[in-house]
């Protein structure tokens, strides 16, 4: 019973591992497709100023990355240039491009984390089922 336990916990620690690892890639997909995140101490520059607004981004401000060439804006500010604009405000770069191509790697990671799951989930049942008979007949040893 001791080995079916360790086993067990061998195959969570797995689990979490590969869990925390699509988290962070997933992390970093996102990072430049929509994700705001707040201005942090070690983050903030004197050069990092809004081109929108012509304003500062200070700490605890939210602010979103361009992923075709990381300039930073303050979140509402970009949100604002994107509806009429395609291009990033201070250099010009077209970022739908950029775009398009990361939701296709977002799908496509999602998609390939579907099937690892289900593959893995797979796995888990027929090792399950390989393993109850034996325990069954280990426990109860009259049971043929």
């Amino acid at each position: 019973m001791a080995s079916i336990r360790a086993f067990f916990t061998a195959i969570a620690f797995v689990a979490q591992s590969f869990q925390n690892y699509m988290i962070q890639s997933l992390h970093k997909l996102y990072k430049h497709y929509g994700y705001a995140a707040e201005v942090k101490d070690n983050e903030e520059k004197e050069s990092d100023y809004c081109s929108v607004c012509l304003s500062q981004i200070c700490k605890g401000e939210k602010a979103k990355s361009l992923p075709v060439c990381n300039h930073r804006y303050h979140v509402d500010c970009i949100g604002a240039w994107l509806k009429n604009h395609t291009t990033c405000p201070l250099c010009r770069n077209n970022i739908t491009d950029h775009i398009t191509q990361k939701h296709k790697q977002v799908k496509s990671l999602g998609e390939s984390l579907f099937n690892l799951i289900q593959s893995f989930s797979d796995l888990l049942v027929a090792i399950l089922y390989m393993m109850l008979p034996s325990t069954i007949t280990e426990s109860f040893p009259l049971v043929h």
